[in-house]
C-alpha cells in the first residue's frame, strides 16, 4: 500500500467515521481517523497521506483553518471537505482555499468513490 492509498479522515462523528472507514477500506484504501483538528495535525505531521477528508466543524477548531495552516507542498495530500453544514458560501470558501472538492453529509458513496479514486473534485 502506498501513501496515495492512505486517507486521513478528520471528523468527530463516530458514525461517519465508521461508515466512511468501512466503505473506503472496502475500496482498498487504508483509513486513519482523527477526531479533532489537533489529532489531524498530529497525524499529518507523522506520515504522508494521499487524501484528507476533512469536516468543517470540529470540537477544537475549524477544518478550513486546519487546511490553511498546513504547509502545501506540490505533492499530496489533496483535501476534500465533508460536512453536514453545507452552504454555497462554505463550498466556495473551501474550493477557493485549496480544497480539491466538497461532499455533503449524508455522503453519497458513489460520488465519493469517483472523487477518491482520482482525487478529482466532488463538489456538491
Amino acid at each position: 500500500m502506498t501513501d496515495q492509498d492512505t486517507i486521513l479522515l478528520v471528523d468527530d462523528d463516530p458514525e461517519i467515521d465508521r461508515l466512511l472507514g468501512d466503505f473506503l477500506g472496502g475500496e482498498g484504501y487504508e483509513v486513519i481517523v482523527a477526531g479533532s483538528c489537533g489529532e489531524g495535525r498530529r497525524q499529518l505531521g507523522e506520515r504522508p497521506f494521499g487524501l484528507v477528508l476533512l469536516d468543517l466543524t470540529l470540537p477544537d477548531g475549524d477544518g478550513l483553518d486546519l487546511m490553511h495552516e498546513l504547509p502545501r507542498p506540490d505533492a499530496p495530500p489533496e483535501f476534500v471537505i465533508v460536512t453536514g453544514h453545507a452552504t454555497l458560501d462554505t463550498a466556495i470558501k473551501a474550493v477557493e482555499g485549496g480544497a480539491a472538492g466538497y461532499v455533503n453529509k449524508p455522503v453519497d458513496f458513489a460520488r465519493l468513490t469517483t472523487s477518491s479514486s482520482g482525487c478529482s473534485t466532488a463538489a456538491g
